[in-house]
């Protein structure tokens, strides 16, 4: 899965975190097209405070699935009980700024 997001940050601003809540499986973080971590497991909370700027900034998320799902499609039908499990980014994401 791939989310995007442009980002207008007006105002001074001491740190900035990215809260994601609840995601499966895997998640890299990008702002503005820089890796800023890949988040494995929960909390999936960053500090993206050095990689913010004032003005316009782009958040790409991209999520990634566990190997169970490579063997639930199985071309060969080697996994046919397999069942697929979900994926992405599920809810709200927060992004706070402490001023």
């Amino acid at each position: 899965m791939l989310y995007r997001k442009s980002l207008k940050i007006d105002g001074r601003f001491d740190r900035a975190w990215l809260d994601l809540r609840k995601v499966q499986h895997y998640i890299e973080v990008f702002v503005s097209d820089k890796l800023v971590d890949t988040l494995l497991w929960p909390p999936y909370e960053i500090e993206i405070t050095e990689h913010l700027t004032q003005g316009q900034n782009r958040l790409t998320l991209v999520v990634a699935n566990s190997i169970a799902n490579r063997f639930a499609w199985d071309v060969w039908g080697t996994r046919e009980t397999a069942k697929p499990e979900s994926s992405g980014v599920f809810g709200s994401a927060y992004l706070w700024l402490e001023r």
